[in-house]
């Protein structure tokens, strides 16, 4: 394949990757100015841990956000890791992100405080997670790449994962990296590089058999 070729394809696919992210962007923007316009919330529909009606939040939490500052922040971050994820895991990236959505908000329904949770940051701490440790996992160039990425943006909001902050699930934060961390294990192991072949001293090619 010739290299414009394979740059057209490298632009296509970072289209389709930037067009996938700002979408959900959207989704959860609309959600918030529906929020605003109708003069309501869908605070509601969070995660409320071990009750029935709290069960649905499971699936609805990383789309509601308490104010539009909260909105920005998590906006901002989704934005480079969704896009960190789908560009260096391709279709499975979204696998990855629908197991990390599901996964956090299961551990904070099951394991967090009786209040209620929403926002996206759980998903957002799983997904740093888990580029970190599988990228770390990977050892190679690529995953080396990203695991430093991460850790250089995303570093220091490990700190979101203590208690103590009021108004924050910091639950929802621990429990989204933890997801992360175990997706992260679950991957294939990767296959060491092929090691070179040692060419023969000059003097002993005699020895050498192919």
């Amino acid at each position: 394949m010739q290299q414009p070729e394979r740059a057209a394809q490298a632009e296509s696919r970072f289209a389709l990757q930037l067009l996938a992210v700002c979408g959900f962007l959207l989704i959860i923007w609309t959600i918030k100015w529906c929020e605003l316009w109708f003069d309501t919330r869908f605070a509601h529909w969070g995660v409320v841990p071990r009750t029935l009606t709290g069960l649905r939040g499971v699936l609805t939490m990383p789309l509601l956000h308490g104010d539009f500052q909260h909105l920005m922040a998590n906006s901002s971050a989704f934005l480079i890791l969704g896009l960190l994820l789908l560009h260096f895991h391709g279709r499975r990236g979204v696998q990855h992100f629908a197991a990390l959505w599901l996964l956090s908000g299961s551990m904070v329904w099951l394991l967090a405080r009786q209040v209620t949770h929403i926002g996206l940051s759980g998903v957002i701490y799983g997904i740093s997670a888990f580029l970190f440790f599988d990228g770390m996992r990977r050892r190679n160039r690529a995953g080396s790449g990203v695991a430093l990425i991460t850790a250089l943006l995303f570093g220091g909001s490990v700190w979101g994962m203590l208690p103590g902050q009021p108004g924050i699930s910091w639950e929802g934060h621990l429990f989204g990296a933890i997801s992360g961390l175990l997706l992260a294990l679950r991957q294939p192991k990767p296959e060491p590089p092929p090691a070179e072949k040692r060419a023969p001293p000059e003097d002993d090619n005699w020895l050498w058999n192919e």
